[in-house]
């Protein structure tokens, strides 16, 4: 069996950086339960004025997204959830989550 050989070590940057490489009209996958990326939700969060039209799939969101709190109209992120949670479910019935 063949093995992927990186051709540079894997980088760790901060929830900031990460943040930043997102862009406009991004798919974007959150965790589930207890892998939920909660520090870059909460620096993705911090840039909602600069972006728009992102999707983001989720799972089971066992606390509040910060997208979600800091978009309250939907106009910047989408989010669609595979399996819903309670919060999930709120927020599919305010029309925030698919």
């Amino acid at each position: 069996m063949l093995k992927r050989q990186a051709a540079s070590p894997a980088q760790i940057i901060t929830a900031e950086a990460a943040a930043g490489l997102v862009t406009s009209g991004m798919w974007l996958d959150y965790g589930a339960i207890s892998a939920a990326p909660d520090r870059f939700d909460r620096a993705f969060a911090a840039r909602t004025t600069e972006l728009h039209d992102v999707k983001i799939r989720s799972t089971l969101s066992t606390r509040p997204r910060a997208v979600l709190e800091a978009d309250p109209e939907g106009q910047h992120f989408h989010m669609m959830s595979l399996f819903f949670s309670g919060y999930d479910r709120k927020k599919r019935d305010f029309g925030r989550c698919e």
